[in-house]
């Protein structure tokens, strides 16, 4: 009997993911980490380009979704395991694939500094009839430290979800209450497998609240809403670049940091989405990484947003068809028979920017400060923008998204 995979969600920024499985060997050898964020970052854009064409707000976890399919990715064989590597470009010797994206996790889950929390967790929930074998079980429970519990979806399939939703919800702060919803789970489901990624960072200079206040945002060159725009003048790394301006917003710590993509107002998101590509964004960021800060006032609006996505038809259609296949699903390495396959790949993901950034009214005054003699560069982010989390140890993006509307 064939059963389903499910994926993951994230929610601060905050995102889980799940597999849903229903009824690989790695080698001493790894590939650089930078080589593993890379590929993550391809793959990333890969994925931003499937989800562009709906409109609104976008925001997901390339983090997220990659390292929960590297959990697949242990159990896959034979051609499953080549297409699902190729989609997450782990164009790797095939022992190291795994193994590359477990470093990449290990280092991310060391990334905890003053003022900034960064979480990650993975969980494998199997049914209790079905065998998994031993060296599946160890090379998760080594490459990806995850839980493995034993649950009864084939009579107790809603104790089962409420579980995997506690579970969760624990590990993203109650920002994602339910990652799998009512029905997802039946007689079928044979395993989940779960990814959950929390992060909360304070601002290394903070906005200082009451110097928010209502400003207009274009959704269109003829169309604005007022929204509460945040105020701070203080030395950021910033760089122009054709038709697109980027601006830097470390965290405390330094290594993690938010980075704001805005077009110029004549040029528009659309024509930045198409440019971006890894033949774009990596000399983007390289010019950007080697520029020095200078005095900027910036205004930025508060924004909140969340994504939630079925993204089973995307990753088929990136290259990776056979998980989803009945008839060409295999996951041998998790059961020892090809009775599992890929049902759907499910995302979820939440953020919210403002002035604390965390807990930023504590700041000192100096920090909003123009210290200079020259007129700081003012710069307005008051019309829709890309903006990324990215982890600056390592280069490895782990929240991706854009804002049409701050609302």
């Amino acid at each position: 009997m064939r059963s389903r995979l499910l994926p993951f969600q994230p929610g601060s920024a905050t995102l889980a993911a799940i597999l849903i499985v229903a009824a690989s060997a790695t080698g001493a050898d790894r590939p650089a980490v930078e080589t593993v964020a890379a590929a993550n970052t391809a793959f990333a854009l890969d994925l931003y380009r499937q989800l562009a064409p709906a409109p609104g707000n976008l925001f997901f976890s390339p983090s997220s979704v990659s390292e929960v399919l590297g959990m697949a990715l242990v159990g896959a064989r034979g051609q499953t395991a080549a297409e699902m590597a190729a989609t997450l470009h782990l164009n790797f010797p095939p022992d190291q694939v795994v193994a590359g994206l477990a470093l990449l996790a290990d280092r991310l889950g060391l990334g905890r500094h003053d003022g900034v929390t960064l979480v990650t967790a993975n969980s494998i929930w199997a049914q209790s009839q079905t065998p998994l074998l031993p060296e599946f079980l160890h090379s998760l429970r080594t490459q990806f430290s995850a839980e493995a519990t034993s649950v009864d979806f084939g009579h107790a399939a809603e104790a089962a979800r409420t579980r995997i939703n506690v579970w969760v919800a624990d590990k993203t702060r109650n920002k994602i209450p339910e990652l799998i919803g009512a029905g997802m789970l039946d007689t079928q489901t044979r395993m989940v497998l779960v990814n959950a990624i929390y992060f909360k960072g304070r601002w290394a200079g903070p906005f200082e609240p009451r110097l928010t206040r209502p400003a207009s945002f274009f959704l269109a060159p003829t169309r604005s809403v007022e929204v509460p725009t945040m105020h701070r003048t203080s030395k950021l790394r910033t760089v122009a670049l054709d038709g697109l301006r980027l601006i830097e917003l470390p965290y405390s710590g330094q290594t993690i940091s938010l980075v704001i993509l805005l077009p110029d107002a004549s040029v528009g998101l659309a024509a930045i989405e198409r440019d971006l590509t890894p033949e774009k964004l990596g000399p983007w960021l390289t010019r950007f990484d080697a520029a020095g800060k200078v005095e900027v006032a910036l205004a930025l609006p508060r924004f909140s947003t969340a994504g939630h996505f079925d993204l089973g038809w995307q990753l088929g259609a990136m290259g990776m068809p056979a998980a989803f296949d009945p008839n060409a699903a295999d996951f041998s390495g998790m059961t020892g028979d090809r009775s599992l396959f890929l049902s759907t790949v499910i995302h979820q993901a939440v953020v919210e920017v403002n002035e604390e950034g965390t807990e930023a009214a504590a700041a000192s005054g100096g920090v909003y400060a123009a210290f200079a003699v020259m007129r700081p560069l003012e710069i307005q982010v008051d019309h829709p923008f890309l903006f990324l989390i990215r982890d600056q140890t390592t280069g490895t993006l782990l929240f991706l998204g854009r804002i049409v509307d701050p609302r």
